[in-house]
C-alpha cells in the first residue's frame, strides 16, 4: 500500500520501503526524508543549544559573500550540507499543490508526537534563504528550485505563509547547517 501512495504522490523511479507509517501523510513525509545514498553531513561544530532560528542571510547575500549553491545528489530533504563555501540543497519542484502538501506535512509533524519536524525545519530554512524574487531566481539557476507555480514572487509568498508559527528542533542536523551558514 505504501508503494502505491508514494507512486501516486511522487511519481518516478525512486520507490523505496518506508517502514510502518502512522498515516498517509507519514508515507509521503518518510519518502521525502529517505536517507541519501551517501550521508554527507559535515558538522563543523557541535550546537550547544541557545537561540534557535536566528535568521541567516538570504541566498543572494550568501552568494555575494562567496557561498556557492549546488544541487544535492539526492532529492531527500535530509541531503543538505555546508562544506567549504558550498551549500548543497535538494531540488524542490514547486507547483500549485506544494502549499497544501507542505502545510499538511507540517501539521502532521506538529500533532504526532515522535514524528519529528524535519519538513518544518526545511521550510524554515528555505524561508530564511528566500526573501526576494532574486533569491528564488538564483536557486532556480542552480537547479535547486523548479518553479511551476508562476512568478518567483509567488514562491516568496508561499514560504512566508508556510513559515508562520513553525517550531524548529535545536538538535536537528539542519539546525547545525543553519548555524554554520549564519
Amino acid at each position: 500500500m505504501n508503494r502505491l501512495i508514494i507512486r501516486f504522490f511522487q511519481p518516478g523511479p525512486s520507490i523505496m520501503h518506508v517502514g510502518k507509517c502512522l498515516h498517509i501523510l507519514d508515507v509521503c513525509r518518510k519518502s521525502l526524508l529517505r536517507e541519501p545514498q551517501t550521508m554527507r553531513t559535515h558538522h563543523a561544530h557541535a550546537h550547544q543549544g541557545g537561540e534557535v532560528g536566528g535568521e541567516i542571510p538570504s541566498a543572494s547575500e550568501l552568494s555575494e559573500a562567496g557561498i556557492r549553491f549546488k544541487r544535492s545528489r539526492t532529492m531527500s530533504l535530509r541531503d543538505i550540507s555546508f562544506e567549504g563555501n558550498t551549500l548543497r540543497l535538494p531540488m524542490l519542484f514547486i507547483n500549485a499543490e506544494t502549499k497544501l502538501e507542505l502545510l499538511n506535512l507540517i501539521a502532521f509533524e506538529r500533532f504526532h508526537t515522535g514524528a519529528g519536524n524535519e519538513v518544518s525545519s526545511y521550510v524554515f530554512f528555505l524561508d530564511n534563504l528566500l526573501r526576494d524574487p532574486k533569491d528564488v531566481s538564483l536557486l532556480r539557476s542552480c537547479g535547486i528550485i523548479c518553479n511551476a507555480l508562476g512568478s518567483d514572487k509567488d514562491v516568496i509568498k508561499l514560504f512566508k505563509l508556510l513559515h508562520t508559527d513553525i517550531v524548529v528542533d535545536p538538535d536537528s542536523d539542519l539546525d547545525i547547517v543553519h548555524m554554520q551558514v549564519s
